[in-house]
C-alpha cells in the first residue's frame, strides 16, 4: 500500500499519538491506522521523525531565552539555551529506539520491527559473514 492511499490520522489524533497520551495510555490509535504507525515507527525516516516531534517543544519553550538576546547579550543568551537544546538533542537520539518499540508495542507489533531498517541494511554483510563463518 502506498503512502497516498494508507490513511493518516487527523491532525487533533496525530498530536496526543506523537506527544504520548495514546503512546503510553491504553489508547492506541484505531485499528484503520495501524499501517501508518508501522511505517511511521519502522519506516525509513522514522528516527528523524521522533528527533523533530521532540525538539519542537525544547526549541519552542527556550527561544523566550532568544527573544530576550537583546537585553541580556546574544553570549547570556546562548549560554543558556545551547546546553539545554543540545541536552535534548542527545537524549532524544539516546532514546528513539525505545520510544518506537513502546509506540511499536502498544499498537499490537512486534518490538522488533524498531531496527528492521538496520537489518535490512546489513544483511549483505550478515550474509558474508555467515558464509564465510560456514553457518549459512
Amino acid at each position: 500500500m502506498s503512502n497516498k492511499e494508507r490513511p493518516r490520522p487527523t491532525f487533533w489524533e496525530f498530536i496526543p499519538y506523537a506527544y504520548g497520551r495514546r503512546t503510553y495510555g491504553k489508547r492506541p490509535l484505531p485499528e484503520k491506522y495501524r499501517d501508518w504507525v508501522r511505517e511511521d515507527n519502522a519506516g525509513p525516516g522514522a528516527t528523524r521523525r521522533v528527533v523533530t516531534r521532540f525538539m519542537i517543544p525544547v526549541v519552542l519553550l527556550m527561544s523566550p531565552f532568544l527573544l530576550t538576546a537583546r537585553s541580556v547579550g546574544w553570549g547570556t543568551a546562548i549560554i543558556v539555551t545551547l546546553p539545554i537544546i543540545l541536552g535534548a538533542l542527545y537524549f532524544c537520539f539516546v532514546f528513539d529506539k525505545y520510544y518506537r518499540r513502546a509506540t511499536l508495542r502498544r499498537h499490537g507489533f512486534d518490538e522488533a520491527l524498531a531496527d528492521e531498517t538496520v537489518r535490512q541494511k546489513d544483511a549483505a554483510a550478515h550474509l558474508e559473514y555467515e558464509k564465510r563463518h560456514g553457518r549459512a
